[in-house]
This record gives C-alpha cells, structure tokens and sequence, in this order.
C-alpha cells in the first residue's frame, strides 16, 4: 500500500486508499480525519465521546473478504501516528475500523471495479460515522444491496 506523506496536509473529511495484494483491490476510507484533534481521547470500545459525535475511523471495503481488514488499518493508524506526532508532537490514539456490509462479488475478476463503486457510493452517499456505527459495525446507506452485480458487469463493458 502506497501512502504519502501528510506533514504538511490539511485533514479532510475523509482520504482514500486502494489496497492491492494478491492481485486483489480493497479500499481503506479514512473518514473524519478533520476531528482529529477534538477526539484525540477516542479509545474504542471506552469511548469518551457521545454516541452522536463524528468519530474518526477507517472505513473498509472488500469485495471478497480476502484481505486482512486489521492489518490494513495496523498499517494505516501507524502511518497517520508518524505523520501526527511529527505535526502536533502529540500522542495518537488508532482510529478504530468499521466494516459495513456491502455487495461481494461473484467472480475473481471484478475487485478493481467494485473498489471504484464502493468509492463512488462513499462520495455519493457519505454520512457521519458516530460511535453507535462503530460498535454495531453499521454505516447508513451501505448494505449489501446497494447495487447489485449486475451493476459491475454493465460497468464492466463500456
């Protein structure tokens, strides 16, 4: 996984990241990252904050189950501590993972396309992510019929 570096960045509400191993695609949000400093105290499951709050967390879609969700966002709370404490000279605290149910696919062809919907369905459909999200592992507009596989196959030949 590719990052780069955000000494000099502005936190955004969310940052995208493709995954690749295996000859396989993911995708890795990292939504709220504009929240940081009001939750640097967020410590999942002792949370701190009221279940409405934005909570800061990393988001991830995989379209055959085949990465590992928690080594990825290992990956991804180390390189945002590296980049914060040389920012802020602060301590982090990880983003907790959220892994909402979505579409699979039916075939081991198709990742690259589905991690391209599952990022058009996060820009289109993007809503606060609170604790309550967090601990029932929920994301408002994302089920596993959002879009269906057909979808993927008529995107597949244009």
């Amino acid at each position: 996984m590719v990052l780069f570096n955000i000494r000099h960045a502005i936190f955004f509400d969310f940052f995208m990241s493709g995954a690749s191993w295996a000859y396989h695609w993911s995708l890795a949000v990292l939504v709220h990252l504009d929240q940081l400093e009001n939750s640097l105290s967020i410590s999942v499951p002792c949370v701190s904050v009221k279940s409405s709050d934005f909570v800061p967390c990393i988001l991830f879609f995989d379209s055959l189950d085949l990465h590992r969700s928690g080594e990825i966002a290992l990956c991804l709370n180390e390189w945002l501590r590296s980049n914060w404490i040389l920012q802020h000279q602060t301590n982090f605290v990880d983003l907790p993972l959220l892994i909402p149910s979505v579409p699979k696919q039916d075939n081991f062809v198709d990742c690259g396309l589905f991690t391209l919907k599952y990022a058009e369905e996060v820009v289109k459909h993007f809503s606060i992510v609170t604790l309550k999200n967090i601990e029932d592992q929920t994301l408002p507009g994302f089920s596993s019929t959002m879009f269906s596989v057909n979808d993927i196959k008529v995107t597949s030949l244009y």
